[in-house]
Parts: C-alpha cells; structure tokens; sequence
C-alpha cells in the first residue's frame, strides 16, 4: 500500500508538472456547476427574494371582491372566520389625472390602517392628511412634477362619481406596491382603457358608501414561502372552506339592497296616491265653473248672429239699385273701349310708320357715322403718310450731318496726331492735347455707330412710304363712293316724314272726341259712388253696433279661455307631475328588478397578475437548466476522460512497475482518482460560489426592468448544492477510474513497454483518388492524424459544436428581442402617432379635428378607431386590447395584418375578429375557435376568423359591424391613428403639437417614444449576450487548449524527428495548426445548426406574455459565431506554439526500452 504521505507528494508534484491538464479540468468543472447550481437556485432565490418582500410588506393573502360592496358588518363577519388573521375593507376607484399634453388613466388605492398591502415608500413620507397622497415615481416623471407639488384627479361621470371627498392632493412621497409586481396597471372604464400609475390615498378621503373589497391575512401565511405548495394549499383551503361563506353574505347583501329600495319604494307609492286623490278634487270644481260661463256666452253669440242676418237683407236690396245704374254705366263703357280699339289701331299703324321712319333714320344715320369715321381714318393715316414724310427727311439731314462731322472729326484727329506738343510743351498743354484725342476719339466712335443705324431707320421708313401710298389712294375713292350714296338715302327720308305729319293730325281728332265720352262716363260713376257712400255709412252704423256685441263677446271668451287655459295647464302640470312620479315609481322597480344578485370573488394571490407572471419567470429559469449545464457537464466529463487517459498513457512505465512490485490496482488508480477528484471538487466548489451568487445576481437584475421587488435574497439550496457537486465529481471520477481501469487490464510487462503505434488505416478521402493525389503531403498527415484518435476527434466535436452553439444561442437571443423593434415598428406599424380623443366629445369638435387632418399637408393618412382594454378569455386569462375600425380596409399602411411565416396578408371582416399571434398562443386557440371577451361586466363570444403577426401586447382586430354584433350597440371612435408624410422627428414634433390644440385631442402619443422605451428596456439582454459568449469562449479555449496539448504530447517524438529531419517551427506548428483548424471548420457548422434549436429552445423558454420574441437568427449572428469560434482557435494556436518550440529532441527521441 502506497503510504498517505508519499501519495499526498506525488499527487502535488504532478499538479505542478500538468498545471494545464488540471486547470481544464478545474475550469471545465466550475463551468457546469456554476450554470447547473446557478440556474437551479436562481428560481428559489427569486421566490426567495418575492416573498421577503410580500412579507415585508404584509401582502394580502385573500382578496374578496363584492359586486354590490363590502359593509361594515361584512368585514366582521370576515374577522371571524377561522385562520383569518387580520381584515380590513380598502377603498378602490378610477381616475384621470390631467397632465398637459397627456392624461393619465389611474387606480386609486386606500392605504390599509393596519397594515396590509403597506407601500413601500421609496421617497418622502406617507400621507397624514386626506388631501395628501402617495404616487409612483414613475408618474412623476410623467407630469414633470415632484414632492410638494399638486395632482388633480378626476373620476369621471360613472361608477366612480364623486368617490372622492377632494379633487386636489399634495403630493408627499413616492412608492411601490405589493399589489402590483409587475408593470402592468390593469385596465378602467376612463380615458384610453388602460392604467397607467396608481395613487395611494388615506382612508379618509374617499366619500364611497361600501367599501369596493376586502384584504385577508391569514394564520401562518407569512412563515410560508409565497410560491411553495404549502403556501397555495393554505389559501386553497381557506377558499374552498368559505366558499359557501361567500354565498350566505352575497345572498346578504342582496336581500338587505333589494329590502332597503323595496321599503323606499313603497313610501313613494303612498305619498303619490295621497296627491293624485287631492289633484282630483281641484280639477273637478274647476271644470263646473267653466261650465257655466261657456253657456253665458252660447247665448250671447246667438243673439249677435241674428242682428248679423238682418243687417244682410237690408244691405242687399240697396245694392239691387246701385247694380242697375252699374249697368247702365258699362254698356256706355262698352261704345267707349269699341271707339278706344279703332282708335288704337290707327295708333298702332302711324307708330309703325314712324318706326320704320325711324329705323330707317338709323341707319342713314349709322351710315353716316361710319362714312365720317372713315373720312376721320384716311386723314389720320394721310396725316401718319406726312409725318414718315417728314421723319424721312429729318435722318436725311442727320445722316448728312454726321457723314460731314466724321470727316472733319477725322482729319482733325490726323492732324494732332501728326503735330504733338513738342518736349517743351507743358503739362497743361499735353493734358488738353490728350482730352481732345480722346473727345474726337469717342466722337468718331459713336458717328460710326450712329450713321449704320440712320442708314438702316431711312430705309425702313422708305419702304413704309412705299407701301402706304396706293392704301391711301383707293381709301380715298371707296369714301367718295360712299358720301354719294349717303345724298341719295336723304331724300327719301324727308319724302316719308310728311306722310307720317298728316297721319298724326287725324289721330289726335278721333282722340278728343273719345275723351269727351269717357268725361261723361266717369260722372256718372262719381254719382253711383255717392250712393254706393251713403249706402255704406248707414250698414257701417248697424256693423259698428254689432261689432260692439261681438267685443263684448271675445272679451267673455278671452276670460273664458284664460280661465280654460289656467285649468288645463294645471291639469297638464298635474298630470305631468303625476306620469313623472308614476315613471319614477316604474324605474325605482325596475331598478329593483334588474338588482343582480351580489358575488363574492373570493381570491387568492393567483389571482394577481404580476405575483403569477413572477413565478413563471421564475419557472422560466429553472427550464434553462435543463440544457446549458448538459452542454458543459458532457464536456467536462469528456475533458477529463481524454486528459486522465492521456496521463495515465504517459505513466504506464510507472504504473507497470508498480503492479510488477506488488501494489494492488486499487492503490495505483488511487493517484489518479484523488488527482482528478481534487480537481473536479476545487473547480465545483468555486463554480459553486460564483454560479449561486452571480447567475442569480445578473438574472434578477435583468428582471427587474418589468418587475418591482427590491434587493435580493440567496436562498440556501443545500440540495442543489450536492447535486450539482456530486454530478460533476461524479462524471470526471467515472471518467478517471475507465482511464485507470482500462490501463491496469495489462500485463506489468506490457505496460512498461511504450505503447505500439496504431496501425494506419485508410481514411475515406484516400478512397477519393482525384481529390487524394492533390493533396500535399503535410496535408495528407492531417487529414489521417484528424480520423486516428476517434476520442480527440469526439471531444473536439462537443466542444466546438458546442461553442459555437452557445455563441449563436447569445446572439440569437439578442436578434430575437431586437427583432421586435423592426418588425413591429418599422413593418408592421406604419404609422408614427396616436392621437386619443377627450370623452363626450361633440360632433363639431371631432369635425374639426377631421378638417385639420384633411387639410394639413404634413400628414399622409389618418384613421379614427375604437381602443378599449379587455380581457380574453381561454385557456388562461390575458389583458388585451380591442382595435375596432369601420372597415378592414382602412388599416391598409396604417396596420399591417399579415401571417408570420409567408408574410401573406390577412383580411378583416364582419364574421369575426383577427386575433394576435401570442395572444392565441397563451390561449390555446386557433383559427375557427371562439374567444371570450371580457370588458368590464359584459362578456361576450367571438369567432377567431385570422391570426396575425404581432410582437408587443395583445391585440384583437374587429369591424365596426362585428362589434356591434357582439355588443350590441354602436361604437364611438376614441382615438386616431396617424402617418405623416416624411419620417421626420422635428416634423412629426411640430405637427403633434398643433394637433394638440384642437379641443377634441386629449394626448398624442408619438410612436417613436414608445419604440425607444421597449429598446432601452431591453438593454440588459447585452448582459445575457455577453456571460453566454464567455462561457462559451471558457468551453472552446479549454476544449482546444487540452487537445492541442493531447496533441502534441501524444505525437512529440513524431514532431522531434520532424525537428531533427530539418523542419522549422512554422512547418511543425502547422501539423498541428492545420488539424485544428481543420476540425474547428468542420464542426463550426454542426454548432450552428445546433444553435439554431437551442436559440429555438430558449426564445420559447424565456419569453415573457406580453412580448412574442422574433423567432429567427440573423445570418451577420451566424457569421459571428464562425468568427468567434475561429478567433478562439487560432488563440489556443498562439498558445500551443510556445509548446512546440520548447520540445527537447534528444529526450523526446530517447528509447524506453
């Protein structure tokens, strides 16, 4: 037996000696554990650090909601329940918060007085007035406001009306709530549909008659972890024990609702047959006066109807004698318009006359006016002809002039020219000598410009002479032509004007003697008018004595109708009053009738979204564990396998001389278990303390971009801990004892003789004759060397197969979230803002808005639309939104609806919705199933008739026509959609701020902001991208490094022959180089079709609810990973050449034997 002592020396010398072969082992051990253990406890210790948290916070672990209100008699009955710890009745309502530009949907929370749910306050201090409030830091920086600072809240006209006792709060503090884990906010009835903060008031502030539910804490809870069976099964039970409880208090409540309006109703009944008897009474004596009077009045208008008859009969015999003078007067009317007729035709025949007369007078005198317009024209254009004449001469003469000053002009300057000043000449003399040159100079210059033009303008005018004399000539004849006519057309004219004299002395006689006739006629009209007077004064006398009676008469009536008219106002008044009591009465039991029973929800923390999507994050972690530790766990193992064999190679003279002296197999493969044991149990230990640690860490950090529980909690998982020790241990001990075991099967003698060379064999390339003589010789000994050592050649395969599928796996992940921003905001969505509308907006206002759009040339397309929230319903229950559009069509480059695959359009219609790709996913629904929908207290069915590509939220697509199908009323657009004409940020901020002007748009959210929220939450994947893309680096350098090693140790006599045979270093590294590469390329593209399923995997493991991840690697990812793979081989390539040059030739070649 191996003494302990001498063991323990040899074990260390050999560490010292194969540094490198124990720190792979080390590295390849602390990898596994640290993913293994890492991964593992990173679940507990988000439940861990979760529950600490609710516990901190003293979070509910019932919540009951009452569809008609909790009483104070109800929460006392909840206090003695069994296992009830503490209850309270809290105060929930809905609320806008008015912030420039934007208003904010929020939920109003009471804070608890003993207690529960208690917020964590982050900043400031809590409320202590009811007119302070607490809010989330977020909305602060929202509204741009912080502490100190003042909030309005409005609650709206309905379910939440004046729930509140102020409308103005102080802000004093900022916080989080255990209520709400995550970032969602839940959906209302105000505003867009959807929360956006919460506030948190004092108890006291709210003005609300039940309270809107209860928070239970019960016995034990809080030393249970939140997230353990324990835990549900408590409040499992607890639910299912007061089930029944809940039913007995909503019945209740029902009936204590229904009694209460029921008692009201039956007061109101009483107090309006009492007032219906007495109205009654009063209406009856009323109507008997009225009575009365109208017989007086009967009475009196018979009397007048008769004067009325009588004063007819004597009327009409005095109109008897004035009708026959009337006759008399029209048949002498009758000679006087026969003697008019003759005389208007004669009238009519001279006026016609005289009109052709003066027709003819016209024209004569039109002719003359144009003859004399002629006569005006020829002499304008005689008198033009003159003038050319005179122009002509006047260039003439200028022409002459100039001509005769050229020339003197021109022999003066030759003469100075030839007699300058002499040198005595002054300089005076020679400055007037040179002005003179200079003045006849330009003379000259401008003569020879000016004599070419007068030349050109004499011609011209010549011509224009020449041409305008015959024109004159024959004007002249054609005009004396005419005035000769003209004195013919004269005569005539004056021959006609003394016919027409004579005619007009014979109609003036015939008209005096019809002017004396009808004197005579108009007398005795003017006399039958005398009569017709008299006649008329006297029935004016009778009429005025009648008109007196009737007076009197409407006068009566006037009363009477008054009196009437009084009566029956007050019968309507009355009546109306009593229709409106009677209504009252009808709707107060209708009310009553239509009171649903009440329902209690009795829920537990299952029910609250963010404390359930916490743990399956969770959950999500724990799934990658089965994966990523596989990858290094096999590695790890074989790492060890090939190392351990290696050096148990290396030491078979060792171990042969050892078994020939008597040591037993045991006591030899013990150096080589406790030497590979120590290193896999160090390495496990260290990947132990940073994976437990660091992996949680990273994870919860990232995790808390969506969710809000502070600080971190290290759960201790003492069973994770040994299993993930034990299973690293276990694989490289497993693989040091078949290392030993199969050596020790030899004879002693055997093993202290070197190990024959394995016989060569034939690769399948050398079957290739064409491809196989091409290559070299150093490239034919790698290709062997590559098939010769089958484990090198698996572990390689692993090791870089794995690498580079861990690289693609970080990018992918990456390429998967950032694929989101392009495909939803840039393909997808083609518009750039949206616009929300004020509520109750009038016709007029939204008019106005359309106006604007339609006008502005900025923006391209609008739509108007119909956003509310809801929940879908199907195998879980998920938030959502519900897009409702007049048409299909409309969303056309506003929304595009396409299938994910084959990107091939999907279409909208009125037989059902188009629902959201990860909305079915979660709800296990398909094209052709039925989707319930939840808004608020409705629920209704609908049919999935197309799913589409989405990647952020959930969305269902319905038509105008649709909605109304399932709701059964119409729908009201509340907000638009909006594309501008160019994508320009400074563009789009100056349109949206105009259109916020408009009285109807209450926010305008620019699509841009909302895309650079989500990817600057997504920046911590880079954390992810980058741990993954070292651990794969650790895999591939640890990997490579220990074959490249195996390598040369394996082959160093053959590489120091090479060395003593002449070759340099560079023509050994390459035998070596050339391998590796060679198996690095081959099995590159294994890792990446690899990485392809596993980046498949994990986008499905890791993915959240909200947010569909893309589903594809970018090829740039794919080329990234060759790259890295390679940049990892060729480093371990550096590293092994300092091997190569230190190998000793004469103690590499030396023989054994």
């Amino acid at each position: 037996m191996i003494p302990k002592k001498a063991l323990k020396k040899d074990i260390i010398r050999e560490i010292s000696k194969t540094r490198s072969r124990f720190i792979s082992i080390f590295v390849m051990s602390a990898l596994a554990v640290a993913f293994l253990a890492g991964l593992r406890t990173t679940a507990p210790d988000m439940e861990a650090t979760a529950d600490l948290y609710l516990d901190e916070q003293n979070m509910m672990d019932i919540e009951i909601i009452s569809t008609l209100g909790l009483t104070e008699e109800d929460i006392a009955a909840l206090s003695q329940r069994d296992g009830v710890l503490a209850v309270e009745g809290s105060y929930t309502a809905d609320g806008i918060v008015p912030s420039g530009d934007n208003d904010l949907v929020v939920k109003i929370l009471s804070i608890s007085e003993q207690g529960i749910n208690t917020p964590n306050l982050l900043r400031g201090r809590m409320p202590q007035n009811a007119n302070e409030c607490l809010v989330e830091e977020s909305m602060l920086e929202i509204l741009g406001a912080d502490l100190g600072d003042s909030i309005t809240i409005n609650t709206g006209t309905g379910t939440y009306e004046d729930a509140l006792k102020y409308d103005t709060f102080t802000v004093v503090g900022t916080c989080q709530s255990p209520l709400y884990l995550s970032l969602q906010r839940g959906t209302s009835t105000l505003g867009t549909g959807s929360v956006s903060c919460f506030v948190m008031l004092k108890q006291d502030a709210f003005d609300m008659e039940a309270y809107t539910e209860a928070y239970l804490t019960l016995d034990g809870a809080k030393e249970l972890n939140a997230y353990s069976d324990e835990y549900e099964t408590l409040t499992e039970n607890w639910l299912d024990a007061n089930e029944q409880f809940g039913e007995t208090r909503a019945q209740l409540r029902s009936d204590s609702i229904r009694g209460e309006a029921e008692q009201e109703l039956a007061d109101a009944q009483q107090q309006y047959d009492e007032a219906e008897a007495e109205v009654n009474q009063e209406l009856a004596d009323a109507a008997a006066e009225l009575a009365d009077a109208r017989q007086e009045l009967d009475d009196g208008w018979a009397e007048y109807y008769q004067g009325q008859i009588d004063l007819e009969d004597e009327v009409a015999r005095a109109e008897q004698e004035l009708a026959e003078g009337e006759q008399e007067l029209a048949d002498a009317y009758i000679e006087l318009t026969n003697g008019e007729d003759e005389y208007a035709d004669g009238l009519v025949e001279y006026q016609d006359g005289l009109a052709d007369y003066n027709e003819a007078l016209d024209t004569y005198e039109a002719g003359r006016a144009e003859l004399d317009a002629g006569w005006d024209e020829y002499y304008t254009a005689l008198d033009s002809y003159n003038e050319g004449v005179s122009q002509l001469e006047n260039y003439r003469s200028q022409l002459s002039t100039a001509e005769s000053t050229l020339r003197s002009s021109r022999e003066e300057l030759q003469e100075l020219q030839a007699n300058p000043p002499d040198s005595s000449a002054s300089e005076e003399e020679w400055t007037e000598y040179n002005t003179r040159i200079a003045t006849l100079q330009a003379t000259i210059s401008t003569l020879e410009t000016n004599i070419p033009n007068l030349n050109a303008a004499i011609a011209t005018i010549e011509q224009q002479l020449t041409q305008s004399q015959p024109i004159l000539e024959q004007t002249l004849q054609t005009l004396e032509d005419s005035e000769a006519e003209m004195r013919a057309g004269k005569a005539e004219l004056d021959a006609a004007e003394d016919e027409l004299n004579d005619a007009r002395s014979q109609i003036e006689d015939a008209r005096q003697e019809l002017d004396d006739g009808w004197a005579e006629y108009h007398q005795g009209i003017i006399d039958l008018d005398i009569g017709r007077q008299e006649l008329i004064e006297e029935t004016a006398n009778a009429r005025q004595e009648l008109a007196d009676a009737y007076t009197e008469l409407t006068d009566g009536e006037a009363e009477y109708a008054d009196g009437l008219a009084e009566y029956q106002d007050g019968k309507a008044e009355a009546e109306a009053e009593l229709a409106d009591a009677r209504s009252e009465l009808r709707d107060a039991q209708h009310t009553i009738d239509e009171i649903e029973d009440c329902e209690w929800y009795i829920l537990s923390r299952q029910a609250n979204a963010g404390f359930v999507g916490y743990q399956q994050d969770a959950e999500r972690m724990s799934n990658l564990a089965t994966v990523f530790p596989i990858i290094f766990f096999l590695v790890a193992a074989l790492v060890c396998l090939t190392t351990m064999t290696r050096m148990v190679e290396e030491q078979r003279n060792q171990i042969g001389c050892l078994d020939a002296l008597g040591y037993s197999k045991f006591d030899i493969a013990r150096k080589y278990v406790v030497y590979g044991l120590f290193a896999s149990l160090s390495g496990s230990l260290v990947g132990l303390a940073l994976g437990c640690t660091f992996i949680p860490w990273v994870i919860i950090t990232a995790w808390r971009i969506l969710y809000n529980i502070p600080g971190i909690v290290f759960a201790p998982q003492p069973d994770v801990y040994i299993m993930a020790v034990f299973a690293a241990v276990a694989c490289n001990t497993v693989a040091v004892i078949a290392a030993a075991i199969n050596a020790l099967r030899s004879m002693p003698a055997t093993l202290m003789r070197p190990r024959a060379p394995k016989p060569g064999k034939r690769v399948f390339l050398e079957y290739i004759k064409p491809l196989w003589s091409k290559l070299s010789f150093s490239q034919k000994v790698a290709v062997r060397n590559l098939f010769r050592y089958k484990k090198r050649f698996w572990m390689t395969v692993i090791g870089i197969a794995g690498c580079t599928a861990l690289i693609v796996t970080g990018f992918g992940i990456r390429d998967s979230i950032l694929d989101i921003m392009d495909l939803q905001y840039d393909e997808i969505y083609g518009y750039q803002a949206q616009a929300s509308l004020i509520d109750n907006y009038s016709d007029d206002e939204l008019q106005e808005v359309i106006d604007y759009l339609d006008a502005d040339e900025r923006i391209k397309q609008y739509l108007p639309y119909n956003q509310i929230s809801i929940n879908m319903e199907g195998e879980r229950t998920i938030e959502g939104y519900l897009f409702t559009v007049a048409d299909g069509d409309d969303l056309e480059g506003l929304v595009e609806l396409r299938t994910r695959q084959d990107h091939q359009p999907v279409t909208l219609s009125d037989d059902g919705l188009v629902l959201t790709e990860k909305a079915a996913d979660l709800l296990g629904v398909d094209i052709g199933d039925t989707l319930t929908i939840v808004n608020g207290d409705t629920r209704v069915e609908a049919a999935i008739s197309a799913i589409t590509e989405n990647y952020v939220m959930h969305y269902a697509y319905i038509t105008d026509n649709y909605y109304q199908q399932l709701f059964g009323e119409a729908v009201e657009d509340n907000s638009i959609l909006i594309s501008f004409s160019e994508n320009d940020e400074s563009l789009i901020g100056e349109a949206s701020s105009d259109l916020l002007t408009l009285d109807a748009i209450t926010s305008l959210s620019q699509l841009a902001s909302t895309r650079d929220s989500i990817a600057s939450s997504m920046e911590s994947i880079d954390y992810a991208v980058v741990i993954i893309i070292v651990c794969a680096a650790a895999l591939a350098f640890v990997v490579l490094y220990n074959l490249t090693n195996i390598n040369i140790t394996e082959r160093i006599r053959e590489l120091a022959t090479l060395k003593v045979l002449g070759f340099n270093d560079r023509e050994m590294g390459a035998f070596v180089y050339r391998e590796n590469v060679c198996l690095t390329l081959l099995w590159v593209i294994l890792g990446l079709i690899m990485g392809k399923f596993v980046h498949q995997w994990l986008v499905m493991t890791i993915e959240i609810d909200m947010v569909m991840f893309g589903r594809s690697v970018q090829p740039i990812s794919y080329l990234y990973a060759v790259l890295l793979t390679l940049a990892f081989s060729l480093i371990v390539n550096i590293f092994a050449n300092r091997k190569l040059r230190k190998i000793d030739m004469v103690e590499s070649l030396k023989s054994v034997e």
